[in-house]
């Protein structure tokens, strides 16, 4: 988890932070970052005594837990194109929301937030960057291998080589390897070059994901 050059947008959001009705979330990686630097900037988290938090899941509510705070709004179908739908309908006129998130995010979450005006600074604050680890060599001996990200997936794909993708996707195949992605996005990520995603669980977790898999 790389940060971006907007990383400096983030901490002078978070040192006005009052300007803000509603921080959403989108990933466990965003709320460590925030909260990473809400505690760099000295803070008082009685400053965000009226800032409501939207997640994406039941993992990022988890996350967000863990920081101190429960989450005000989480919607049922846990994607970033039910957050920004739920978002649209909760969010008041005149309210302002920070969305600190991946890089390589969700288009369409952008997409149906400006559509319906919503005053949001979107600001991509990190990217995931890939790097070759020693076992590497031995991705045809797994059974399983799962993306919990499509900037996950992206990143795998960077580093096998996409000249690599079709021979290992066919290799992989061969050998029965399976490939878990937890959402559609995920997959669609993975489909674009290739990669046939064997398992997407219905709800977008790691606990769904990891009940799909033990049927395949």
């Amino acid at each position: 988890v790389v940060p971006s050059p907007k990383m400096e947008e983030l901490i002078s959001a978070i040192n006005n932070i009052e300007q803000y009705n509603w921080v959403a979330f989108t990933s466990q990686n965003s709320i460590k970052i925030f909260f990473d630097e809400l505690r760099k900037c000295g803070v008082d988290y009685r400053r965000l005594s009226g800032v409501k938090f939207a997640v994406v899941g039941s993992g990022t509510k988890a996350a967000l837990k863990k920081m101190g705070f429960e989450a005000d709004f989480m919607p049922q179908d846990y994607t970033t194109k039910a957050l920004a739908e739920g978002l649209v309908k909760i969010m008041k006129d005149g309210e302002r929301l920070l969305l600190p998130r991946a890089k390589r995010g969700s288009k369409e979450l952008v997409r149906i937030l400006n559509e319906n005006k919503i005053d949001a600074l979107i600001l991509p604050i990190y990217d995931v960057v890939g790097f070759r680890t020693e076992n590497w060599d031995y991705l045809d001996d797994f059974d399983i291998i799962t993306f919990a990200s499509a900037s996950g997936a992206e990143a795998f794909v960077h580093e096998l080589g996409i000249e690599n993708v079709h021979l290992w996707e066919e290799r992989r195949k061969k050998n029965n390897v399976k490939i878990g992605a937890i959402g559609m996005l995920t997959s669609q990520a993975l489909e674009q070059y290739g990669i046939h995603a064997d398992c997407i669980p219905k709800q977008c977790d790691i606990e769904n994901m990891i009940e799909e898999l033990r049927n395949i």
